[in-house]
């Protein structure tokens, strides 16, 4: 039996809200002593910090950089410099230069932050909070009388997942969260040829929207197709209908 591994954030559900509002409530937690406190009296303002983290959600990669990514909206808004490009100076500043014990405490914050949430709201209410995207409900309907394995591989946490999963119904073989990719480097390659090599070499798909995870050598020789998501936090177009399609031409592949 093949499989099919799928991304989560951007991919299956559109996250971007649930997680910038969660990453802006630890990071405002654990930076309140160094903030001028006039930056938050106006609604507005933090609307703002939302609207632009959200704008700028695809320069995230491991969860530690959401501290990053508002620090740099923070940092713009205070100088008055809204160029879009002064943001990913900023990004990739901060995450050259903060501490990684930093963001080793922000990203244990997160999760702990997001357990507490999950004690507070039920599975469907986590689900509601992260809507399924299109290509999901289609990506279901679709293999439902196929033969095939479906597996999350995704840097969130296995319990944020697995509580997604229970709130919206669907079902999957297999979930692999940000515990099982600190194993291997957190790098996506090696998770999935590790597991590709449970079996020689099977025909498989690979699902994402970041071109960090699909640019990395070495998937044809793993024998795995990967497609890039461009309905998800990237600068691409939504390309929903044209994966479906590909996926589609390619499941009967996957079983010869």
């Amino acid at each position: 039996m093949s499989r099919i591994y799928l991304d989560f954030d951007g991919v299956l559900a559109n996250s971007a809200n649930e997680c910038i509002s969660s990453a802006f409530n630890v990071w405002l937690a654990m930076q309140s002593e160094l903030l001028e406190k006039k930056i938050f009296i106006e609604l507005e303002e933090k609307n703002l910090i939302f609207d632009i983290s959200i704008a700028n959600r695809s320069l995230v990669i491991p969860p530690e950089h959401y501290f990053c990514l508002i620090q740099s909206v923070y940092e713009q808004i205070k100088s008055s410099s809204m160029f879009p490009e002064n943001i990913k100076s900023l990004f990739n500043k901060n995450c050259k230069n903060t501490s990684y014990i930093l963001l080793d405490q922000f990203k244990e914050y997160f999760f702990k932050y997001r357990e507490l949430k999950f004690n507070q709201q039920s599975d469907v209410e986590w689900a509601e909070e992260n809507p399924a995207t299109l290509f999901t409900k289609e990506f279901f309907r679709m293999i439902k009388s196929v033969d095939v394995e479906t597996f999350i591989v995704s840097r969130k946490n296995y319990i944020s997942l697995d509580k997604w999963l229970s709130g919206s119904g669907y079902k999957v073989d297999g979930i692999f969260g940000n515990e099982e990719l600190a194993k291997f480097k957190n790098c996506k390659f090696k998770l999935i040829s590790n597991l590709q090599n449970e079996k020689p070499f099977r025909k498989s798909i690979f699902v994402d929207d970041t071109a960090f995870e699909l640019n990395f050598p070495g998937w044809s020789d793993i024998n795995v197709l990967t497609l890039e998501a461009g309905w998800g936090y990237n600068n691409m177009p939504d390309n929903t209908n044209e994966i479906l399609e590909k996926i589609r031409g390619n499941l009967n592949d996957l079983h010869n």
